[in-house]
């Protein structure tokens, strides 16, 4: 999966600023900026939450 896939879902949306995600991905796409720390980060952070408080819930 993309991370955009995960930035773009409703609970990036919730959590995060979702323009301010995406700017960074097209930024680093288009190697304007090296994101990849802040993108591995809200990345991890989103899986990890998906992981432990969606899953675990249901």
């Amino acid at each position: 999966m993309q991370p955009s896939y995960f930035f773009g879902s409703k609970r990036g949306r919730r959590i995060f600023y979702i323009e301010e995600m995406l700017r960074l991905l097209k930024d680093h796409k288009e190697k304007k900026e090296d994101n990849s720390r802040k993108i591995w980060m809200v990345l991890s952070f989103l899986i990890w939450y998906d992981k432990f408080f969606v899953t675990y819930s249901k």
